[in-house]
């Protein structure tokens, strides 16, 4: 059966706000079991809390409005704060393992960094938010965990790795995969990197909401018209 790199259980408490956990499979997606998914007549979308849709809800996240608009049903892969490199991973898995028709990857931010666990993986930010005894310990915290990132790491390595991703991707399965990045779109259809284009938020305010989401499927769904 297929296995893919999952979120950790410390991330449903926030998912259960505005969402329920029934909508999750067993391994933590917010699609169907793997194993009765028809996938050569399927497409799968790969990302973070953006894909999944966090505080959106189902019928207003990325692949179930691609669903919509293609009729060609769309996995939710999407992960509440997995990395590149967990996406990387997921992305090889379904493509390697599965007949899928395509995988549409959205490449998240790139300094995120995922800490790898028996029970799936979790974000620094996740095991600070359980360690620290206070709101003004887990600050400081927090604030120390990004100086020693941006110390060890700097935006060539993350590019230099991004690349290889994509390279790797693209030589192996060019007909079945399509790579788009948070950072194009937010500068497309408004967010954090262009701001001056309005957008709408999902419920916690943090999230892109209904609107948002919808240009992105639209966007994806033309440009899987191209390609066909």
């Amino acid at each position: 059966m297929l296995q893919l790199q999952h979120m950790h259980p410390t991330h449903l408490e926030r998912i259960e706000k505005y969402s329920p956990l029934s909508e999750l499979n067993t391994q933590r997606f917010r699609c169907a079991e793997f194993d009765i998914i028809d996938w050569k007549t399927s497409y799968a979308m790969i990302g973070c809390s953006h894909v999944f849709g966090e505080a959106n809800e189902i019928q207003d996240s990325i692949p179930y409005i691609l669903t919509q608009l293609t009729d060609i049903y769309c996995a939710n892969l999407g992960a509440n704060g997995s990395s590149r490199e967990v996406t990387f991973f997921n992305a090889m898995n379904v493509l390697q393992q599965t007949t899928v028709k395509k995988v549409i990857v959205i490449w998240t931010y790139p300094k995120r960094i995922n800490v790898y666990t028996d029970d799936g993986y979790n974000t620094a930010n996740k095991i600070i938010e359980q360690k620290a005894t206070s709101i003004k310990q887990r600050s400081k915290l927090e604030d120390l965990q990004n100086r020693v990132i941006d110390t060890l790491y700097n935006s060539t390595h993350f590019s230099i790795i991004t690349a290889q991703y994509i390279d790797i991707l693209t030589r192996a399965f060019a007909d079945r995969i399509i790579i788009l990045d948070i950072r194009d779109l937010e500068q497309e259809f408004g967010g954090h990197i262009n701001p001056a284009i309005k957008f709408d938020v999902a419920k916690d305010n943090k999230h892109y909401g209904p609107i948002w989401n919808r240009k992105v499927a639209n966007k994806i769904k033309n440009i899987i018209n191209d390609s066909n």
